[in-house]
């Protein structure tokens, strides 16, 4: 997805938890930055106001929150992680501990173009031995033919579509906000 206009942080962020109190990521979901900083900035500031403004919808199934970087969430746990690479093995290889042994079911890369690929590679590898796995990437293009905007290329590049019950016409809310926000809800373009 190429959006920084829409807040595609907290979109996923909204799915993520989603997914968790309902049980469709029992191995977890690992959420993935370019800095550990980036993931205490993203704890602090969106994810625990989120569970205090929703005590009774979301802040009743979060289990532990006395850590930054992990927080379980029914019976499954969300793990905030930096996508820097920090061992240098015998010159040959980067890698990271904080990527490592870690099951997951989805894994979401936000700001995937300030990721080192093979940061990447080894995210993705959290979810070999799942059923579900689900991969996010999110980002602000920074160059042509490359990372996000890459992705976006390869892809289908479907948008969605919501059909009117009224009207019976279609909007697409990335499309059109924001202009498909009326009062602080979601409204058809094309009759209001």
């Amino acid at each position: 997805k190429k959006g920084a206009q829409l807040g595609f942080t907290e979109i996923e962020v909204l799915r993520t938890l989603h997914g968790l109190i309902h049980g469709q990521y029992p191995k977890g979901v690992l959420y993935l930055f370019p800095t550990s900083d980036d993931c205490s900035d993203f704890s602090k500031a969106r994810f625990g106001p989120l569970i205090r403004s929703n005590p009774d919808t979301i802040g009743r199934f979060v289990r532990s929150t006395d850590s930054t970087n992990i927080k379980q969430i029914g019976t499954g746990f969300l793990y905030l992680r930096g996508a820097r690479l920090t061992a240098n093995i015998e010159g040959a290889k980067r890698d990271s501990s904080k990527l490592r042994s870690i099951p997951v079911d989805r894994v979401l890369f936000d700001e995937r173009d300030l990721m080192a690929n093979n940061a990447i590679e080894m995210a993705l590898e959290r979810m070999s031995h799942s059923d579900v796995r689900e991969q996010v990437e999110f980002s602000t293009p920074t160059v042509p033919g490359y990372g996000i905007d890459l992705a976006y290329e390869a892809s289908g590049q479907g948008l969605w579509m919501i059909k009117c019950r009224h009207c019976g016409k279609e909007t697409c809310l990335e499309v059109e906000f924001p202009n498909c926000v009326k009062d602080g809800k979601r409204v058809c373009i094309h009759c209001g």
